[in-house]
């Protein structure tokens, strides 16, 4: 096991409570809030009419879009970044996980 899946594995078998609005998701190497998890769905929910979901799996977290495209990935690119993230995509940029830095 690597550290995320230390860490996953820790963590689920924790009786440590999270304020769900607040947490940041830094396990599993996210660094992400809920609320920017949130924000993000709903700007490219109305932007680009898609759907963005999120898929909480060890060791590492990813999100799906049900539509692409390079102005998508460039948004996206530009949310995180200034929350000091950076995505990682899929070949076909359907999928894309999240690290810290830029």
């Amino acid at each position: 096991l690597d550290n995320r899946q230390v860490n996953c594995a820790r963590f689920a078998q924790s009786d440590e409570k999270i304020d769900g609005a607040s947490a940041a998701l830094s396990l599993c190497g996210i660094a992400l809030t809920i609320s920017d998890i949130i924000l993000l769905k709903q700007e490219l929910g109305e932007k680009y009419r898609t759907v963005l979901h999120y898929h909480d799996v060890c060791p590492k977290p990813f999100f799906s879009l049900e539509r692409t495209g390079k102005e998508i990935q460039s948004d996206i690119i530009m949310f995180l970044k200034k929350r000091g993230c950076t995505p990682r995509f899929s070949d076909d940029g359907s999928q894309f996980t999240v690290e810290r830095g830029i």
